[in-house]
């Protein structure tokens, strides 16, 4: 009988899915006869479980918005009263909603996606693979190699821990459901590994639903779903990767402290709650305000004139002899002298044009 892994990615994705967790868990149990779950994997998903449901409590708060923007002449209508009741009662649901949030994340027991992974894991029949030193050990001396699986966080060795305890344990053909490109990047190098500690054969796969029907379990429409949504979330994250490596790298590795290859972490921030922090600012009132200024007549008079011949007449002049002399002037001891000058005693003394002349002494006659 093979033995199933899930990698933790797979279970936090469910916070973030718009499908019955309930149900795709109902899948999971049907395999919990063949499942593994290091106790790694439970302690990074409780660890990030915080992280990801405070995260959902900012976007809440910062895109749950309705606000009435109006003319005084709307506002003097009588039934512009029962919109303002409206945006009214639109915010105290979403501080309802907020705090219902808060409790959740404070409470895990009220978190049906915790009360889910939590049964799942105590369930006796789900082999749990325990740490010891040893395991820390050898997942040390597999990270100073850079032998894979390696960890996104260049800081932890969470993924070479969990290698060395499947390696220890595992002694059957082993799937191992995970999308973050650790295992399946490093498909012939970890197979070749799993065959010679073990005997037996290593698949990775992206899909819960494709290992169900691959071990003969019928998967849920949630969990074929799932799938499919997590998959579309994974090509729109490689395509913002693609338009990074377009990004001049030669001169991007000119940097101070920062080298090609580090292009590569990239996919590391994609999965981190940071990125998903970032990317949910394209939702953000701000983002549309920015985004609405490029098509505001601002933003194109000030593209035109940048393409108009006053700038370039500007900007030629910049790069000319006569810019070049006039700023070498403005830095010499001699404009020094000048503006020194202009502060002088001896200058204040000078009549100026304005100033009144003084009449001429007349001569007496003898």
């Amino acid at each position: 009988m093979p033995k199933i892994f899930i990698d933790t990615n797979i279970f936090l994705g469910l916070y973030e899915s718009n499908f019955n967790s309930l149900k795709i868990f109902k899948d999971i149990h049907q395999i919990e006869d063949n499942l593994v779950i290091p106790d790694q994997v439970y302690s990074e998903f409780v660890r990030n479980r915080d992280l990801i449901l405070l995260r959902l409590i900012n976007q809440v708060n910062s895109n749950f918005q309705l606000k009435l923007h109006s003319t005084s002449l709307v506002r003097s209508t009588e039934i512009f009263s029962k919109f303002k009741n409206i945006e009214e009662n639109f915010k105290n649901f979403k501080n309802i909603l907020i705090k219902e949030l808060e409790e959740i994340q404070n409470n895990p027991l009220k978190d049906p996606i915790f009360k889910s992974f939590k049964e799942l894991y105590d369930n006796k029949k789900v082999l749990k693979l325990t740490t010891n030193d040893e395991h820390i050990k050898k997942a040390q001396t597999r990270n100073i190699l850079g032998n894979p699986p390696k960890s996104l966080d260049k800081g932890t060795i969470c993924d070479e821990l969990i290698w060395e305890l499947l390696l220890q344990y595992i002694q059957e053909d082993l799937y191992v459901i995970s999308r973050d490109g650790t295992f399946s990047k490093h498909l012939t190098y970890l197979s070749e590994e799993f065959s010679n500690k073990t005997g037996k054969k290593l698949f990775v796969n992206e899909e819960l639903s494709e290992v169900l029907s691959l071990i003969g379990v019928k998967p849920s429409k949630s969990s074929i779903s799932f799938d499919k949504e997590q998959k579309e979330i994974r090509q729109s994250n490689r395509g913002r990767i693609s338009q990074f490596e377009q990004f001049n790298t030669p001169n991007i590795s000119k940097l101070e402290g920062f080298s090609t290859p580090d292009l590569t972490k990239t996919e590391a921030y994609n999965n981190s709650p940071l990125f998903k922090v970032v990317d949910s600012y394209k939702d953000s009132p701000l983002f549309k305000a920015v985004d609405s200024y490029k098509d505001s007549p601002l933003f194109k008079a000030v593209d035109s004139y940048n393409n108009s011949p006053l700038f370039k007449a500007v900007d030629s002049y910049n790069n000319s002899p006569l810019f070049k002399a006039v700023d070498s002037y403005n830095n010499s001891p001699l404009f020094k002298v000048v503006d020194s000058y202009k502060d002088s005693s001896e200058l204040k003394h000078l009549p100026s044009k304005d100033s009144p002349k003084k009449a001429n002494p007349q001569k007496k006659d003898k």
